[in-house]
């Protein structure tokens, strides 16, 4: 038999009949014009705006390979799953039904007395449940009403009905315990959460009427065998991106402005759905959602200007499963151009793109780069990839915003958002902005951000996919039907890695196709990517014999390798000096370099030190000033972008033949496109060291000085006597940056190489795979024996090694979400949700309770710096105020742009305690004002200086922000 062919009769009893069309979802609180003040949108109709624009999602937006996994998880058709699950999405609010919520105070006190009449009383002493959570409650019990008595006849394991119930739910992000929404479905007092009752037979009435007047089919009984079942009694993995669809459904049917205001509380519901489906698919068309991904791809030239190079001929010839994803790591090193064969994979692959970088810098720098492959240049003849008029392209990270591009239509120029300050979902923006514009903000914040076709940011934003935090769901949902690209994989530690070893299962499981970049990748770092992707590979003695350049290609449970050959006029080839790591030295060095014509770029691995170098050699008697430049991370972020964007076209690919200086951090280790003569580097691990190295001689120039026609690098290291090792507390700050034991190991095999050549070596010198194994072999031996002194150094630096990793592993796991089948302990154990960054400026929320997706040991705050005035703060010394004390801010684009300008992350200690301790209460007012001014700290200045914690701060436009003791 069918399964609920026919539904739960709805109670005849006059005192409980249509009690259901009272209950409320939506008030006036938007003040829409025309519109009384008390005026109420019906939960019924809410109801079916919700199945609507679910209806419409599944049309027009999930990726056929989602649909496909639910509707066989259902044993349905595509048509009959989508109409199935649709409805089901809109049964979510059904927890809007309850006397807490109908009773809010002010809300709908007309309702209220209403319901008192018809014999719905609100207890005083009501318990109270999240409305999202209630709604699992009554799902749960309308489910019963049928299969307690039939249990034979039912078409779905009770596991995917629990499953279903419980994710739509979650729709607001909060996580509920299976065993308090079973309790409340049990409770029989007269304070319970879902009333007595008269209140849960209209709960019941509420969901029959909606559900039938939708028409859905359930699956048939014989089809019950082609449910999938791989997963046992476990929930299926699909349910993740169920639960991310039926979120984003609820935002689209909450756009109260594109349905119909003057629905009444006893319409007829048939007649209501064509003006629901039509109201949803404005909302779907308002929030740019119908300008979605559409990748083609022709020849290689047609897009880049160049015919293939070795590994890019493997992008477009490689045999790609279509039946499984697939995971292509790339290990080539710098020039062989990976980040085109990576667009030119996600081409074929034929989905939307989200390229995920290790830092804000590399996100900025590779943007323009993905908006050139999407959209071509007419004018050097170069196709786009984008088939189509108009597509979003989003920059996210955490100041995104400062660049006018962040968010953009492809095909139309110079666009920008505008932003209104409001964190509400449910609010859509002023109808006199531009429709392009009000397209944009709809992706405004970071939630909604990954939902646009294509992307460029952090990898933090997937990590969030797979901590504790709310909405996670939201983000693995908004990955499906794209292609995954991570770069500079190299740069994760521990904590990183173990969040990525969870994330890409995740992906598998939603069948997202991941690229993974790098030019430095250790074979063990391989290994668990392969291995979290469902490979088996087998063990390598010798890992230094692994093929290098290659790709592997993981799909199905089987891999495949395909090596090629560098391109040759790429490869370095050098013998390097060692220098001391006195800063004095380091400069005069530096004077010597540039004396003789050089470009020199110096990278430092702690910012002081930076500072001090430039400062000795910030003299215009050495360079002019266009030829120096300083850039680093403790800068405001309006300045660091300025500096990057000088530093590209200083000393970038068409630089000048003058000597010119850079001194910089890490910050340039990465992110930016630098061609040198000469390079000075603080030791760092070896594989940091090559990616350092790979800015020297990283372009072809015929007017090298004479003497440079080769690279020459200089790595700062104090000198070690036979039997020791170099102390390195300085260049590690004391092992908080670089592990000692790393340092060493790296110092120990460049001390017997004294060069390399790269990519493969040649035979005299090593190159790339050789001298990352050597470093990174977990069976690392010295061919010199250590004093007995030393060698306790070093295994005391290996003890707090494994101490770290192991702390950073931990701190990881108790984050993260579980795997893939074990989707129910979500809501066994843990309803804690972490909280994300922004929303804890204060420092207040523990640790264990917060989302990082950085290791979180030591403690940092993103600060504003801004300068006091009379009435309020400014950007600059004597500058007119930016932020008036007291007055709510319009958080136009502009000033936007301005506050971000003024951010500047700080981890010292001492400065973030005491902001936490002692927090400016002006500022503190000013935030209640501004809800988006609630994730930056202030640091006041008075001409350009405070006093933060004991500590002297100073902001100088030459060196970015100073610390010194009193």
């Amino acid at each position: 038999m069918q399964f609920r062919s026919s539904l739960p009769t709805v109670s005849t009893n006059p005192l409980f009949m249509d009690i259901w069309r009272l209950f409320w979802a939506k008030t006036n609180r938007e003040k829409i014009d025309g519109l009384p003040a008390d005026w109420t949108h019906p939960l019924w109709a809410h109801l079916i705006d919700v199945g609507s624009a679910a209806q419409i999602l599944w049309d027009n937006f999930l990726p056929l390979s989602l649909k496909q996994k639910m509707a066989d998880g259902i044993g349905m058709s595509l048509a009959g799953a989508g109409r199935f699950l649709s409805i089901w999405i809109g049964l979510h609010d059904l927890g809007k039904g309850i006397p807490s919520f109908q009773g809010i105070p002010g809300a709908a006190p007309e309702v209220v007395k209403k319901l008192a009449d018809a014999g719905l009383h609100i207890h005083p002493e009501a318990n109270r449940l999240h409305h999202g959570h209630a709604s699992i409650a009554i799902v749960r019990r309308w489910l019963h009403a049928d299969i307690d008595e039939d249990r034979q006849g039912k078409p779905l394991p009770e596991f995917l009905l629990d499953a279903l119930a419980t994710c739509v739910g979650i729709h607001h992000g909060k996580l509920s315990l299976r065993r308090i929404t079973d309790g409340v479905a049990e409770d029989k007092r007269i304070v319970a959460v879902l009333g007595d009752s008269p209140w849960k037979q209209a709960q019941l009435d509420l969901a029959n009427a909606v559900f039938k007047v939708w028409s859905a089919d359930w699956p048939p009984v014989p089809h019950q065998k082609s449910i999938d079942r791989r997963s046992g009694t476990g929930w299926p993995d699909w349910m993740m991106a169920f639960a991310g669809w039926a979120t984003l459904a609820d935002w689209l049917g909450s756009m109260q402005t594109c349905y119909d205001h003057q629905v009444q509380a006893n319409d007829d519901l048939s007649n209501y759905l064509k003006s629901s489906h039509e109201g949803a698919l404005k909302a779907y068309e308002l929030a740019g959602l119908k300008h979605q991904a559409k990748l083609r791809v022709k020849s290689f030239k047609a897009h880049f200007g160049n015919r293939p190079r070795p590994l890019q001929s493997i992008a477009r010839k490689v045999l790609l499963n279509k039946n499984a994803p697939n995971l292509i790591i790339i290990e080539a090193p710098t020039g062989e151009g990976k980040t085109e064969a990576a667009f030119y994979l996600a081409g074929r692959f034929g989905q939307g793109i989200y390229a995920a970088m290790p830092s804000q810098s590399t996100s900025d720098g590779l943007y323009p780069r993905l908006a050139a492959f999407l959209t071509g240049n007419s004018k050097k003849q170069l196709l786009g990839a984008h088939v189509g008029d108009e597509a979003a392209l989003r920059l996210v990270h955490g100041n995104d915003l400062l660049r006018e591009d962040a968010l953009s239509l492809l095909v139309v120029a110079n666009l920008t958002a505008s932003i209104v300050d409001n964190d509400d979902d449910e609010r859509i923006l002023p109808g006199d902005m531009g429709a392009k514009n009000r397209l944009l903000s709809w992706f405004m914040p970071k939630k909604r951000a990954l939902l646009v076709p294509y992307g460029v940011g952090t990898v933090d934003q997937l990590f969030l996919g797979v901590l504790y935090a709310k909405h996670f769901f939201l983000r693995l949902f908004a990955l499906c039907g794209k292609t995954i690209i991570f770069d500079e994989v190299h740069a994760y530690d521990t904590y990183m890695n173990t969040l990525f070893g969870r994330l890409l299962p995740w992906l598998r499981a939603l069948d997202i196709n991941v690229v993974v970049l790098s030019a430095t990748l250790p074979s063990e770092a391989r290994q668990q990517m392969l291995a979290a992707w469902g490979t088996k590979t087998d063990s390598v003695e010798d890992s230094t014999l692994d093929p290098y350049p290659v790709a592997w290609q993981s799909a199905g449970g089987r891999m495949a390798l395909h090596p090629f050959k560098p391109d040759s006029k790429r490869g370095q080839r050098l013998h390097f000096q060692w220098c001391s790591e006195e800063i004095t030295t380091m400069a005069d060095l530096a004077r010597k370099l540039i004396g003789e014509g050089a470009t020199v770029l110096i990278i430092c691995n702690k910012v002081d030190r930076a500072q001090q170098l430039f400062d000795l050699l910030d003299d215009d008697t050495l360079l002019p000033s266009e030829d120096r430049l300083l850039l680093h991370a403790r800068m405001p972020q309006a300045w660091r972008q300025e500096r990057e964007e000088k530093a590209r076209e200083r000393f970038g690919p068409k630089r000048p033949g003058r000597p010119g200086l850079l001194v910089g951090t890490q910050v340039i280790e990465q992110s930016l496109d630098l061609d040198a003569d000469a390079m000075i580097t603080d030791l760092a691990p070896v594989d940091l060291l090559l990616q350092r190295a790979g800015r020297l001689h990283r372009h072809q120039r015929d007017n090298r000085p004479s003497g440079y026609e080769n690279p020459k690098l200089y790595i700062a290291c104090p000198e070690a006597e036979p039997g020791d090792l170099p102390d390195v507390d300085e260049l590690s700050a004391n092992g908080r940056i670089y592990g000692r034991k790393l340092l060493w190991q790296t110092w120990t095999i460049l001390q017997q190489s004294k060069g390399w050549a790269l990519p493969l070596g040649d035979g005299t010198l090593p190159g790339y795979r050789e001298l990352v194994e050597r470093v990174y072999n977990q069976n690392f031996r010295f061919t010199e024996p250590l004093n007995p002194a030393t060698q306790a150094d070093y295994a005391k630096a290996d003890e707090d090694w494994s101490a770290r990793n192991g702390r950073q592993q931990a701190d990881a796991d108790g984050r993260l979400i579980p795997p893939p089948n074990h989707m129910q302990d979500l809501f066994q154990a843990k309803e804690t949700l972490l909280t994300e960054d922004e929303d804890n400026p204060n420092g207040n929320i523990p640790k264990h309770l917060q989302a990082f997706t950085r290791d979180p040991e030591g403690v940092n705050a993103e600060v504003l710096l801004l300068h006091r005035t009379d009435d309020g703060w400014s950007l600059n010394p004597n500058g007119d105020t930016l932020i008036r004390r007291g007055k709510k801010l319009f958080m136009t684009p502009d000033l936007l742009r301005s506050i971000f300008g003024a951010a500047v992350r700080i981890s010292q200690g001492g400065i973030v305690s005491a902001l936490w301790k002692e927090p400016n209460e002006a500022w503190q007012k000013q935030q209640e004002e501004n809800r988006l001014l609630k994730r930056f700290q202030l640091i006041e200045l008075t001409d350009n200086k405070a006093i933060v914690g004991g500590i002297r701060l100073e902001l100088n436009d030459r060196l970015g922000l100073i610390y010194n003791k009193p």
